[in-house]
């Protein structure tokens, strides 16, 4: 399928639809434009078949059915609960939907494309808010929201389409997306579907992408990337020797040994835990922020244990994609007063973990269907975890795209297959009609 200058501008579009940054993603408005603009682009270019559209269909059915018995039946949540649902489908998943049936196997490729445009202009960017540019990228950033009706305005964050600059993050890159940590996730599934283009080959792009990485100063990001070049490795023949094996041993053995390391982490966790059971402390924070219309944070690990305390089995099927609107059993208040900042549990309690499983069974079976090898499908999905512990990218159309990449990779394969027969026939046709005149 040959590439447009209108296939690039969808997915500069989705793209920054999908990094939450600007007005384009806090009205829905934009969503409806994308989703309609992009659909009828497909149809006029004839990109979208009957077959594609039973997918959705196939897939809708099954999503209803699903909230309807944990909603109603497990739940026993208001009917407002089963609207916001239905909405999360007719919102984000049909945005991710309607990108992969008009650009199918393009769509991986458009994406790394886009983004590595993105990262050189980050780059550039980045330089200058080192060399003391920063309150001028943020100056510019403010006119923007200014002249765009940008819902949440901040003393300390801005942003202008490509790039955002927080000056609680002065030395780190942001990117085009929300903060450092979530621009090192963009990255990396960029930098992934960059390999997966060129056959992993670490060419220029790729060492652009690497860079970028690095810039963001983000150990979730970090951790992610160097799984994704363990993949790389393994991709290029690299060996799992018993050396290897006996490295990794010693690595985790350190890693839970030095004090910045593993200690970090466990006393994080703890001190996370310890705050959670602090009630008079929450509950202080709770009136604070109410009366500054805020919300009380949550750290990684704060957040997962705050969720289990208030849903616990629940979690299984999921409580609601609204469910910050649920009072909390623990505190007495609705559980929106609280920044839910895990990602993975964040989804869990939208959609359940069989929500989560169903999910990185596609991410893993896409990238199944293009290597055949299970253990490549392990890393991605362990992959997407690790980015998701720290950043809620899950329920953004960066992810929800895995839903049906695996479809259409395989649609476009067999596309490519009738088209060669077609070829081949009115090849075979020609013939006989040029020798049967002579």
């Amino acid at each position: 399928m040959e590439k447009t200058k209108f296939d690039y501008f969808f997915s500069a579009f989705f793209l920054i639809i999908a990094a939450k940054t600007t007005f384009l993603t806090y009205y829905d408005i934009f969503w409806f434009i994308f989703s309609i603009s992009c659909l009828s682009y497909g149809l006029y270019k004839r990109r979208i078949y009957v077959s594609d559209l039973y997918v959705f269909v196939g897939f809708t059915i099954i999503y209803i059915v699903y909230i309807i018995f944990r909603n109603v039946f497990f739940n026993k949540l208001d009917i407002n609960y089963l609207l916001s649902d239905i909405f999360f489908l007719l919102k984000y998943i049909l945005l991710a939907f309607i990108f992969c049936i008009v650009f199918k196997r393009n769509a991986t490729i458009l994406i790394s494309e886009v983004i590595i445009k993105f990262a050189k202009i980050s780059l550039i960017l980045y330089i200058f808010q080192l060399l003391g540019g920063g309150e001028v990228l943020f100056r510019i950033g403010i006119i923007f929201h200014n002249i765009f009706p940008y819902p949440g305005n901040s003393e300390t964050y801005s942003n202008f389409l490509i790039f955002t600059y927080d000056k609680l993050h002065s030395i780190r890159n942001s990117g085009f997306v929300w903060e450092p940590g979530a621009f090192g996730c963009f990255l990396t599934i960029g930098l992934l579907f960059h390999f997966m283009k060129n056959n992993f080959k670490f060419d220029r792009n790729s060492k652009i992408l690497a860079v970028s990485i690095l810039t963001t100063i983000s150990t979730t990001a970090y951790l992610a990337f160097g799984v994704l070049m363990f993949l790389y490795y393994r991709v290029n023949g690299g060996i799992i020797s018993i050396k290897m094996i006996l490295g990794f041993a010693v690595g985790i053995v350190l890693f839970f040994s030095l004090p910045f390391l593993g200690d970090k982490i466990i006393q994080t966790y703890q001190d996370d835990v310890k705050a959670l059971d602090d009630y008079e402390m929450i509950i202080n924070g709770l009136d604070y922020f109410t009366e500054n219309e805020g919300e009380v944070k949550l750290n990684r690990f704060a957040s997962g244990v705050f969720l289990y305390r208030n849903f616990g089995h629940q979690l299984i099927f999921g409580v609601s994609n609204a469910y910050i609107n649920v009072k909390s059993s623990v505190y007495g208040v609705e559980i929106s007063k609280f920044n839910i900042s895990n990602g993975i549990i964040d989804f869990i309690a939208k959609f359940g973990m069989i929500g989560l499983i169903f999910l990185f069974y596609r991410i893993g079976n896409f990238i199944y269907i293009h290597y055949q090898k299970l253990e490549f499908s392990l890393y991605i999905i362990f992959i997407i975890l690790v980015m998701n512990f720290g950043e809620p990218l899950l329920i953004l159309p960066i992810t929800l795209i895995f839903l049906f990449l695996p479809r259409f990779s395989e649609i476009e394969e067999e596309d490519e297959e009738e088209d060669e027969n077609e070829e081949e026939e009115t090849k075979l046709r020609n013939a006989i009609n040029f020798y049967s005149k002579k």
